[in-house]
């Protein structure tokens, strides 16, 4: 009594992690999350057997029987039958890194290694066992808990990653600023928004707002949450729409929720109009325009054919737009450092803050061929849509593009 086993921190780590099970003074058998990285007991059980009793000890014993006694008499049973003699099998019960303590065991006649199947685990659905005002759930904030084979598996939202991907249930952040009501702000230009949907997902607790009558169905649940630059998410099921604040915690997917469905705000990738507000507030900050490249050129927008020919389509604008301002210093365009990084074959230039680009710097230069092929300003020289896919594709070769400056030689 009194003594806990704690879980390690992730698969990997074997530091102290959230999560205890312990026998309290009173008899109760329970399971909590602690505070990290203090390691104080929330006492906030998300599993208990209900034992009131004192002088109580759980007992393992050489069978793989568990149970809670009390004064050498059994009062509850983790487990309703044997999971088999010491002689044949090695057991093992532990409370691991994702909050669920699990009886296991593994023949002694075959090597072990990591071929220890499960007998029990406790709870059996560690994703809607935990539910607090305070705290993140099972698996962080910003995470949605989904039971995949009959194990919980973290998964973040698209257009989130994990703070950690050596231990994916600390939670996700998103890879956006995100919505501060600035007038500024992408959230405040609605055709910068929209919205991914995930069925029978929820993220309970987090409520600051109800709206709730017969004409609210999804699509005015959305456009509610579209019009509230405070909102980040929203909730809509029947007719009642919530509306979320950051950070997201106790997210889980159930069918058995309903019809619910979450709604998850998140910045658009238009890229002309992106890509021409950032030039017009400073068309001449060279890192701004690093920046912009990089978002466009990264791994979201590498495969995506239609904003390829955004990109071509903003650069072809923005480039005569510059000329008709009186921007006649070449060094300046955009179209010519892109050109000059094509030819010095420094097109890391271009995506420095994207790892994913920069590990295929093939399909990169591919990409930026095209991209110079489309902006040509004869336009006899320009791709037709479909010699543009089969490039991309790679069915096609693309040749060495002329440079494309109506006030250049084409060497």
């Amino acid at each position: 009594m009194g003594q806990n086993l704690t879980a390690r921190y992730s698969r990997e780590s074997y530091d102290d992690g959230r999560f205890q099970l312990h026998l309290q003074p009173d008899g109760n058998l329970v399971l909590y999350t602690v505070t990290m990285p203090t390691g104080d007991a929330t006492r906030r059980a998300y599993w208990a057997t209900g034992t009131m009793t004192n002088n109580s000890q759980l007992v393992f014993n050489e069978n793989g029987y568990i149970y809670v006694t009390h004064s050498n008499r059994r009062v509850y049973n983790l487990t309703t039958n044997a999971a088999g003699s010491s002689q044949d099998f090695y057991h093992m019960a532990r409370i691991d890194y994702d909050g669920v303590f699990k009886q296991y065991r593994c023949e002694k006649s075959k090597p072990c290694g990591l071929k220890w199947s499960l007998v029990k685990r406790f709870p059996e659905d560690i994703c809607s066992a935990i539910l607090t005002e305070v705290g993140r759930g099972a698996c962080g904030y910003n995470s949605i808990c989904v039971e995949v084979n009959e194990e919980p598996e973290c998964l973040c939202p698209e257009n989130y990653s994990y703070l950690n991907e050596s231990a994916k249930n600390q939670g996700c952040r998103p890879n956006f600023e995100l919505p501060s009501c600035r007038l500024n702000g992408w959230e405040s230009n609605l055709d910068l928004v929209e919205f991914n949907e995930y069925p029978s997902t929820n993220w309970p607790l987090d409520d600051y707002d109800l709206q709730i009558g017969s004409g609210v169905d999804l699509f005015t649940c959305k456009q509610l949450c579209l019009n509230d630059c405070f909102c980040t998410v929203a909730i809509h099921n029947g007719n009642s729409c919530w509306k979320k604040k950051y950070p997201l915690s106790n997210g889980r997917r159930e069918p058995n929720i309903g019809n619910g469905t979450a709604l998850v705000k998140v910045p658009k990738v238009n890229v002309t109009q992106l890509y021409l507000e950032s030039l017009r507030q400073n068309n001449k900050d060279q890192s701004t325009t690093v920046l912009i490249v990089s978002v466009l050129l990264g791994s979201s927008v590498f495969i995506n054919i239609v904003m390829t020919i955004g990109i071509c389509i903003a650069i072809y604008f923005w480039y005569h737009n510059s000329v008709a301002f009186g921007m006649e210093d070449q060094e300046e365009a955009l179209m010519d450092w892109v050109y000059a990084c094509y030819c010095k074959k420094t097109l890391d230039k271009l995506v420095e803050n994207d790892e994913d680009a920069r590990n295929d710097m093939k399909k990169l230069e591919r990409l930026v061929m095209v991209a110079i092929w489309c902006i040509q300003e004869d336009a006899s020289l320009r791709p037709t849509m479909k010699k543009v896919t089969q490039m991309l594709e790679g069915v096609v070769d693309v040749s060495v593009p002329p440079r494309p400056s109506i006030y250049c030689s084409t060497t």
